[in-house]
């Protein structure tokens, strides 16, 4: 009987530990599941991919605004007769910016030029509502024409109101027009709207980021294996009862 007993510890310490059971491990769907990535972190990594690309829909959509807010909107192109309408709305005009050929002499141009407007339009040393800017040597593009600005079509009476009306102008050179505050309403709502884009896409970036470090931290959560649990009705492999070694005895 001892010579067994002895064979009998001898075989429990030697013989490896069993490998938990799917069940000792947690749930059947557990157990099914582990290594997998959770349906929550796949949620939560759509929603930061999306995230991302609505941002970088946001930044192309401002990029194209910005570049139409700075292109410039011409009144006439190449033209040598404009008939300019100003309307009694009550809001303030800036009256209109008329330019030349890059290439041309200024005040030869200038001199022929000629604006009839309304009676209460303002004049100026010329005797027209039209001023002389042949000082301003910036050139501008209309298509692959460089331009520089030659004249300014006052649209004011003499209290700075506006003077409603029609602007005829003729000129002996050929012209190119722009209305300047329809010009610089238009360049600062662009930019500004650009801009509110590109911070929208910036807080669309710092959400989707956010987003994905918690993603990773349920994924890292979900793989941290379980420690496992004793079941009732397991086996017992060389637990002493009243000195003897029983092989086998249900806990």
């Amino acid at each position: 009987r001892i010579l067994v007993q002895s064979i009998c510890v001898r075989k429990a310490k030697s013989s490896p530990p069993a490998p938990p059971s799917p069940k000792s491990l947690g749930s059947r769907s557990e157990y099914r599941t582990m290594g997998k990535p959770s349906t929550t972190v796949m949620a939560l990594l759509g929603v930061s991919s999306c995230c991302v690309l609505v941002g970088i829909i946001l930044i192309i959509i401002a990029a194209v605004t910005g570049q139409q807010a700075v292109e410039l909107e011409w009144l006439a192109e190449g033209v040598r007769e404009k008939t300019f309408i100003v309307s009694n709305n009550g809001e303030a005009h800036c009256g209109f910016g008329i330019y030349i050929e890059a290439d041309k002499d200024c005040q030869v141009a200038v001199l022929g030029m000629s604006v009839v407007g309304p009676p209460a339009a303002q004049t100026s040393p010329l005797g027209l509502p039209l001023v002389n800017m042949c000082g301003n040597n910036t050139i501008y593009k209309a298509g692959d024409t460089e331009l520089h600005l030659a004249a300014h079509i006052v649209t004011d009476d003499y209290n700075d109101n506006v003077a409603p009306g029609e602007y005829r102008l003729t000129s002996s050179t050929k012209v190119w027009a722009l209305d300047w505050c329809s010009e610089i309403e238009e360049y600062v709502n662009g930019i500004l709207g650009a801009l509110g884009l590109v911070v929208a896409a910036i807080i669309l970036f710092i959400v989707s980021s956010i987003v994905c470090c918690i993603a990773c931290c349920v994924a890292c959560n979900n793989q941290q294996p379980r420690q496992p649990q004793a079941q009732p009705g397991g086996m017992v492999v060389g637990q002493p009862v009243g000195g003897n070694v029983v092989m086998g005895q249900p806990a």
